[in-house]
């Protein structure tokens, strides 16, 4: 699957430490942007023998400055092993034999585009080690973009033309994934035939393996636009990552709601994302909500809140996620990070048959922002 994929343009091209010594000076700014999975020998192909200093926080580094002038440091992290073992020696990290997925940090300034760079560099890496030129792979999505995107196309679930939503929105309408549209009913040429296109084998394998949490949203169905139930727990994702998923979120001009996505299950069960306090809106000091969507920002992740009827949907929502990373970890070679979701307090989590409880909401009304982490949601039965 991984040569269908597209990277977000070809790598810009850079120097390390290694090609400019001056780079071995310290970054005075430096911001940690992420965590990323790699093998030593990876990084050691890509950016040469590491910077080892006499006094460093870090065993493993490289600098990198582009063609612009950012620069960025990559380093090991010295978080300790969550199998309770302790941190592997200069040694082992730089073994290059060994084929553990280490986590790396990415250092760089706060408005570098690091993580981007960094992502693309290594990934057409990977694809050249394989033989594919993963500059010459098409249209210019990231990869993991292009993966959420194919996914969520394909597990959408079939739609009558009857069914899409008449109410205003910012947004081109797509197709639904799973429909037979033609380029009159106001569709371009090249959105029907992506919706048409055999799917890569990988993504294939995981829709046929989720299948039962197929959804539509309300880019299908306009009934969905109208918010009903409690609050029943937190998801942490970026706006992105849901966009890619389930398409154009609903704008909302509330205060404290901004980003909205309303899904519904093929069992008839449905779920409501959306954001709580996350912009300039209630707070001059927090981001404008254009941002939340805006892939050149860093820290977009987001704790959204999930509402529903009952807790199964949330469930439901929780399998999609997990399904999604999987796929994106499989196509990058990278370890499965696991989604982040919690159920909301004790008021809430209590009222799972939409009863009662924190955080009622119905029709386009904004669901109260009640309610503390709990337990986990993710200890449910399979769909």
């Amino acid at each position: 699957m991984a040569n269908l994929l597209a990277i977000y343009g070809p790598p810009p091209a850079f120097v390390t430490h290694n090609d400019d010594e001056s780079l071995a000076a310290a970054i005075k700014e430096r911001v940690c942007h992420t965590s990323f999975c790699a093998r030593y020998s990876e990084l050691l192909s890509l950016f040469g023998a590491p910077l080892n200093l006499a006094k460093s926080d870090f065993s493993t580094q490289w600098i990198l400055r582009f063609d612009d002038g950012a620069q960025v440091r990559i380093v090991d992290s010295r978080d300790p092993p969550a199998d309770g073992k302790p941190l592997p020696s200069t040694a082992e990290v730089q073994n290059p034999a060994d084929e553990t997925l280490r986590a790396w940090l990415i250092l760089a300034g706060l408005k570098v585009p690091a993580i981007a760079r960094v992502q693309s560099a290594l990934f057409a890496r990977r694809m050249a080690d394989r033989g594919v030129d993963a500059i010459a792979m098409g249209k210019q999505e990231r990869v993991l973009d292009a993966v959420g995107i194919a996914f969520g196309r394909a597990m959408r679930l079939p739609v009558s033309a009857a069914r899409l939503p008449t109410h205003r929105d910012e947004h081109p309408r797509e197709p639904p994934a799973n429909t037979v549209a033609a380029a009159g009913d106001g569709y371009s040429s090249d959105i029907v035939e992506a919706a048409r296109a055999a799917l890569p084998p990988a993504i294939a394998a995981a829709v046929a393996k989720w299948k039962p949490l197929r959804f539509l949203t309300h880019n299908e169905d306009a009934a969905l636009i109208d918010r009903r139930g409690v609050l029943q727990g937190y998801l942490g994702a970026s706006a992105i990552e849901l966009q890619n998923l389930f398409g154009p979120p609903l704008r909302r001009e509330g205060v404290h709601i901004t980003l909205e996505w309303g899904v519904r299950f093929e069992d008839g069960s449905c779920v409501w994302i959306h954001d709580w306090d996350a912009t300039n809106r209630v707070n001059p000091e927090l981001p404008p909500p254009e941002s939340m969507l805006d892939p050149r920002i860093l820290f977009n992740g987001v704790e959204w809140h999930v509402v529903c009827e009952a807790l199964r949907p949330a469930q439901k929502l929780l399998r999609t996620m997990t399904a999604l990373r999987e796929l994106c970890a499989y196509a990058a070679g990278d370890e499965l990070f696991p989604v982040c979701m919690h159920q909301a307090g004790s008021e809430a989590s209590a009222s799972c048959d939409g009863s009662g409880g924190a955080g009622a909401s119905g029709g386009s009304s904004e669901a109260s922002g009640g309610g503390g982490a709990a337990s986990g949601v993710g200890q449910s039965p399979a769909p």
